[in-house]
């Protein structure tokens, strides 16, 4: 649980909990008292991380588009198993690294934000949620994860296997043990190859079809963006990273390196789209990703320029907006150039 780093012997970590019963009842009651930890329900959301889930959503979704502008056949069983099990993968590798991060902190209170989370603080701290309780939570929703994922194997085949189990793997290691990926630079890496291409390719699988190149462009675009918004929550906390110990890609090149490979990741993966888009048979509605050019702008000129940590934490929001228009207008774009495409083709057949 990196007690290591805090200077906390590994046999005191609820030391919190266990020799001071009457003095955490009393704070328990507390907390269970006050407006913030009021909702259960919102604390266990919270846990979830709901603004994240759309990074693993995302890539299943755009791939199901391109797929349906190809004319491929879709199944909607193993789409809607996807979509399940990457949801649920996702929430319980959340809640999980929330869970996580409060054992690794909850002794050093005074070092504020210590995560590098998408939140401000820990959630668990205050939520009135057990510590235990959050981790089965976590192990239950990644099972469940794994059994609703089972199915398209069935149409996906052996490398749906490997994909899925590559993709858990990578899920519970990001943030489990003292050697855990997102301490180290091949987390970023690892982020990128599996909400990206990853999750494209194994999208593709499950409806039986081998990935096309769009399919693997249209991964790497979404990888891309996803490791631009990673390094951005880098730049935004990296006087914690570096007090933790932890060697991202930020710390291992320096800020100014950083910001270059932040802004290489966002051209990308704009260019990327625009490859996927002009071929003849391609849907070009995929240009409508231009639109999401003003949002992803203005995160990069705050990512590149704010120097308030204030700012900083604006402008990872910001860019995950950015992030969330960049999918949907590609998702627009080709669903609206598949209508057309198919509405054009009807018209002709009836002349």
């Amino acid at each position: 649980m990196d007690q290591v780093e805090q200077d906390i012997p590994a046999s005191n970590a609820y030391t919190a909990y266990t020799e001071f019963p009457l003095r955490t009842a009393v704070a328990s009651s507390r907390v269970l008292e006050s407006p913030r930890s009021s909702n259960t329900l919102v604390a266990w959301a919270r846990l979830c991380r709901p603004p994240t889930l759309v990074l693993g959503l995302a890539p299943v979704a755009i791939t199901l588009a391109l797929l349906w502008v190809a004319g491929k056949h879709l199944l909607v069983f193993p789409i809607v198993c996807v979509l399940l099990s990457v949801a649920l993968v996702m929430a319980g590798a959340s809640m999980l690294d929330e869970y996580l991060e409060f054992e690794r902190t909850v002794h050093r209170r005074w070092n504020y934000n210590n995560g590098g989370s998408y939140y401000a603080e820990n959630v668990l701290e205050g939520s009135g949620i057990y510590p235990l309780t959050a981790l089965r939570a976590s192990v239950t929703l990644l099972g469940l994860g794994v059994l609703v994922g089972l199915p398209p194997v069935a149409t996906g085949g052996i490398a749906l296997v490997m994909l899925g189990g590559l993709g858990l793997v990578t899920a519970v290691l990001y943030s489990s043990t003292n050697f855990a990926l997102k301490r180290l630079p091949a987390g970023e890496l690892m982020i990128l190859l599996t909400l990206g291409p990853g999750l494209s390719v194994a999208t593709a699988l499950s409806q039986g079809h081998m990935p096309s190149l769009q399919v693997l462009e249209v991964g790497l675009a979404l990888g891309l963006f996803t490791l631009a918004l990673v390094l951005a929550a880098h730049l935004r906390d990296q006087e914690a990273d570096r007090s933790m110990s932890r060697r991202t890609l930020v710390q291992v090149n320096g800020q100014r390196g950083s910001i270059v490979l932040y802004t290489i990741c966002l051209v990308a993966a704009y260019l990327l789209i625009v490859l996927v888009a002009l071929p003849n048979e391609a849907s070009h509605g995929a240009l409508l990703v231009a639109l999401s050019l003003p949002a992803a702008l203005l995160a990069w000129s705050g990512v590149t320029r704010a120097l308030a940590h204030t700012a900083r934490q604006l402008a990872v929001r910001h860019m995950l907006r950015a992030y969330i228009y960049f999918s949907l207008w590609i998702l627009v774009g080709l669903f609206v150039g598949g209508i057309i495409v198919q509405a054009v083709a009807l018209i002709q057949g009836h002349l």
